[in-house]
C-alpha cells in the first residue's frame, strides 16, 4: 500500500512544534488520511484539542488523551510525541507534507477500488511520475514553452 511514514511523522511533528500549522494541515487532510493507525489516533486527538481549545495543542494533554483511549501507555505516548517533535527541522513545509499524505491516501483508495474525489486522477499522476522517474532516472522535466 502507498504510504510515507516519514511524511506522516513530519506532519505530526510540525503540529507539535507549531500548533498554528493545524489550520494549514486541516485544509488538506483529516485523520483517516494517515496510513499508520497510531498516527490517525494522534492526529484525531490533536484535531479534537485544536477545536476544543481554539488552537492550543499540548503534547502532554495529547499523550493523556491517547492513554485514556486505552490504546497507548502514557509514558510510551509521551516518548513517541517527543520523538515526533524532534524529527522535524522546520515547520515551513507542513502544507507540502500534508499534500503528500493526501496523495498517498488517494492512491490507497484508488488501489482498493474505493470511490473518493480526485483519487483516480491523483493516482494516475503519481504513478505516471514514478514510471517516468524509474525509466529515466529522474523526475519529469518541466515543459518547454
Amino acid at each position: 500500500m502507498p504510504d510515507n511514514i516519514n511524511v506522516e511523522q513530519s506532519v505530526l511533528g510540525s503540529i507539535l512544534l507549531n500548533p498554528k500549522c493545524m489550520d494549514d494541515v486541516l485544509m488538506h487532510i483529516r485523520s483517516d488520511a494517515f496510513y499508520i493507525p497510531r498516527h490517525r489516533e494522534i492526529f484525531s486527538a490533536m484535531e479534537s484539542m485544536f477545536v476544543s481549545t481554539k488552537g492550543a495543542i499540548d503534547p502532554v494533554t495529547i499523550a493523556d488523551a491517547l492513554a485514556k483511549n486505552g490504546t497507548n501507555d502514557l509514558s510510551e505516548a509521551k516518548t513517541y510525541l517527543f520523538e515526533l517533535s524532534q524529527i522535524v527541522p522546520s515547520t515551513a513545509n507542513v502544507e507540502k507534507f500534508a499534500q503528500i499524505v493526501k496523495e498517498q491516501y488517494y492512491l490507497r483508495k484508488a488501489l482498493l477500488g474505493l470511490p473518493y474525489p480526485q483519487c483516480t486522477e491523483t493516482a494516475y499522476r503519481v504513478r505516471h511520475r514514478a514510471r517516468y522517474s524509474c525509466r529515466y532516472g529522474r523526475s519529469r522535466p518541466a515543459p518547454r514553452h
